[in-house]
């Protein structure tokens, strides 16, 4: 199944398609755009510069497509700088539950993150019980570290003095009544995705760590 698909019908041949075009695949051939080769990475750029609509991307949903042309701006500058320095991690949260369809929007937010050469190498686990199973082990080795930290500062003064922080049950996760753990082989792109979660969170009245 072909990648990317050009309505020559439609297509004026502007050439948008073929400068926005990082794999290189598209060429402008007799006043049309063509598809040079298969190595497409379907980032979607060339379906949302195109002027006349002439792109599709098979097995793409295209209702997920949406038309912004000559929208104004979704969200100002001074409405979106000001949701950035509100951005804070909860140290306390409330004993309530959080819908699944709630949770699905979160997660829909991390996947329309960006990735490295549109990999969309990123997974998610939602965790709701025994949350403490996964804390519990982390900070058995970080009370040993603590530890081993009081013996060395008594030596060599350490950057942080974390001999007198409670490493108990309930310090990683603040005891959040679910768990979004973002999973990939990339440090950034999963950093991404949780970033973009983080903002979903914002927008529905609720907090992440």
């Amino acid at each position: 199944m072909k990648k990317v698909i050009i309505d020559e019908s439609r297509c004026i041949g502007c050439g948008v398609c073929k400068k926005d075009c990082v794999a290189g695949i598209i060429d402008i051939s007799e006043g049309k755009a063509k598809i040079e080769s298969d190595h497409c990475i379907k980032c979607g750029h060339c379906l949302a510069v195109c002027p006349v609509n002439a792109v599709t991307l098979p097995g793409y949903d295209q209702s997920q497509v949406l038309e912004l042309k000559d929208q104004p701006d979704i969200i100002s500058p001074e409405d979106l700088i000001t949701t950035i320095k509100s951005l804070r991690t909860i140290r306390q949260f409330k004993d309530e539950d959080i819908e699944e369809d709630t949770i699905r929007e979160i997660i829909e937010a991390g996947r329309y993150g960006s990735t490295s050469g549109n990999m969309q190498n990123v997974r998610y686990i939602v965790v709701r019980q025994d949350i403490e199973k996964i804390e519990a082990p982390v900070l058995k080795r970080i009370k040993k570290i603590q530890k081993v930290a009081k013996v060395i500062s008594k030596v060599i003064k350490l950057p942080y003095d974390i001999s007198s922080i409670p490493f108990e049950k309930g310090f990683l996760f603040k005891n959040a009544p679910v768990l979004i753990l973002t999973v990939s082989k990339s440090t950034v792109d999963g950093a991404l995705a949780s970033r973009s979660m983080e903002l979903m969170m914002k927008a529905k009245g609720l907090g992440g760590l």
